[in-house]
């Protein structure tokens, strides 16, 4: 991981929620030796993953506040982890100049925004919603070879779990 990356993560962050946080670089990992191995586009397949990291599963580390409370502990955990996760995503180099311009963008609101308290972390959340997730879903919606990313994907992940469970 990247400086950039590692200044997204909290010292204080636990262990499984940093494990979290770098999830997405060890999928790439596995993904690039297995469509390598399959004859997949190696680039598209990690669009996609990013892509599906972005629309999928970024929003959890909101949930981790909402579902604790909004204590101050797990704002600053969810903080955290969307700012490590916008760090790893712009850091892909199969990123889109687009989309990391955006995420950027986006980061920088973030890290400025004063996320203390409900009112603070739900407007930080609307500017996440707003300016990653929504953008980034109107990217792909609108951009033909970036849809095909995402759903190629979607669909070598659907394979490649089955494939692991019958080895599990």
């Amino acid at each position: 991981m990247t400086e950039q990356a590692e200044s997204g993560i909290n010292k204080n962050t636990t262990k499984e929620y940093q494990k979290w946080i770098e999830y997405p670089i060890k999928k790439a990992e596995i993904l690039r030796q297995e469509a390598t191995k399959v004859g997949e586009n190696v680039n598209t397949i990690l669009l996609g993953h990013i892509l599906s990291i972005i629309l999928n599963d970024d929003a959890n580390t909101f949930h981790i506040a909402i579902f604790g409370g909004h204590s101050l502990e797990d704002i600053g955990r969810a903080r955290t982890g969307i700012l490590g996760r916008l760090s790893l995503e712009i850091e892909f180099e199969e990123t889109p100049e687009k989309l990391r311009n955006q995420l950027e963008l986006a980061q920088d609101e973030l890290q400025e925004h004063n996320w203390k308290g409900k009112e603070g972390f739900n407007k930080a959340y609307e500017i996440w919603k707003e300016t990653v997730k929504d953008w980034t879903r109107n990217f792909r919606d609108t951009n033909p070879e970036i849809k095909e990313a995402y759903e190629k994907f979607l669909s070598f992940d659907d394979s490649l779990s089955r494939a692991f469970a019958k080895k599990v």
